[in-house]
């Protein structure tokens, strides 16, 4: 029921901007909703394709680089999303967590340019500000 409301306020209040501007509504909200709608789908079939659909634990490849899951809502986490389909998408790591040895590990894929060397970046940068605390601590040097 709440995915019908949820679908029906969408409609009614994309109709609304498309009735008082046509043209700012598309720019704003018409075409970004259908390059992520086709982005998406295109996405999901990578996650599915050729794979047995029987078994749950062998039906979709996982992607765990926190960059590729940041931006698309932990898409990535599929098999969890498959198993407990209303689950947050913000509880999926965990449930992942909890059922990753039953996944076999020709389903887990590298995330695809640019996100694993975006996580590389993350992480080099946070090493890089650690290093330059410490420097700074064990200098005895005050920021004040």
């Amino acid at each position: 029921m709440r995915l019908i409301q949820n679908i029906v306020v969408t409609f009614a209040t994309i109709a609304f901007f498309t009735w008082y501007n046509w043209y700012n509504a598309l720019v704003v909200f018409i075409l970004p909703m259908l390059i992520l709608l086709y982005a998406t789908v295109f996405d999901t079939y990578k996650h599915h394709s050729g794979l047995d659909t029987q078994d749950p634990y062998k039906a979709t490849y996982n992607i765990i680089d926190p960059t590729y899951n940041w931006f698309t809502c932990n898409l990535g986490y599929h098999t969890a999303h498959h198993l407990q389909c209303g689950k947050h998408w913000a509880e999926l790591p965990a449930l992942h967590e909890q059922i990753k040895d039953k996944i076999p590990q020709d389903l887990y894929r590298e995330a695809g340019f640019p996100f694993p060397q975006v996580t590389k970046l993350i992480g080099l940068s946070k090493n890089l500000i650690s290093i330059i605390q410490s420097s700074i601590k064990s200098r005895g040097i005050n920021r004040t």
